[in-house]
């Protein structure tokens, strides 16, 4: 079915882009300490809540918060350029 521009639904959701997208978080995942990358792993990508992965993990959720947190600083960090290396 064609939307409005012509062009249909199947055509304008580009796999290859959504990919490219993937890829790039992998990439900067590997920019942050392993157990910061478990932990937003854990939380976004597999939609755990921070107790599951605190049981999981077998660290307190305190931990997991501080880690999740670090973590997503220092990725934006580095999507601004701002960490120094």
């Amino acid at each position: 079915m064609a939307g409005e521009n012509g062009i249909s639904q199947s055509e304008s959701s580009d796999p290859y882009r959504s990919r490219d997208q993937q890829m790039d978080i992998q990439t900067l995942l590997l920019n942050i300490n392993q157990d910061q990358r478990e932990a937003i792993q854990l939380k976004y990508l597999h939609d755990l809540d921070n107790q599951t992965i605190a049981d999981t993990t077998d660290v307190s959720i305190g931990t997991v918060k501080s880690r999740i947190f670090q973590g997503l600083k220092k990725l934006r960090d580095l999507e601004r350029g701002d960490v120094d290396e």
